[in-house]
């Protein structure tokens, strides 16, 4: 009766503006895929918004090749990160967040545990 995806990494919703013209924004498309197939979607920071400077705590820990070296070399001595994509740099815990969501689409309002 009712289908929710929980997708606590969700691929393609970074690109929200077209950085080439002609380009297509993957976000809009993948929102309209997913509006078509689901209820309801649970996502753990969807990247809607651009980050300028460099951190030390992520979202989704999506380290390329040495990128953990290279910010250790540049001087940051620690990463945290969520455990949406599994990583050593692990930290924090999305599935209380994700449960509680859950709970309020099915309406039961009780704390998750």
């Amino acid at each position: 009766r009712h289908l929710t995806l929980v997708a606590p990494y969700l691929a393609y919703m970074r690109q929200d503006i077209a950085f080439v013209p002609g380009e297509a924004v993957s976000q809009r498309i993948v929102e309209h895929f997913l509006a078509s197939l689901f209820d309801a979607v649970i996502t753990v920071g969807p990247h809607l918004h651009r980050i300028t400077t460099l951190d030390v705590a992520v979202t989704h820990a999506l380290f390329a090749g040495d990128a953990m070296q290279v910010l250790q070399d540049a001087g940051v001595a620690e990463v945290w990160s969520t455990d949406c994509v599994t990583h050593p740099s692990n930290a924090v815990s999305v599935t209380p967040v994700i449960a509680r969501a859950l709970h309020a689409l099915a309406g039961d309002r009780a704390p998750a545990r």
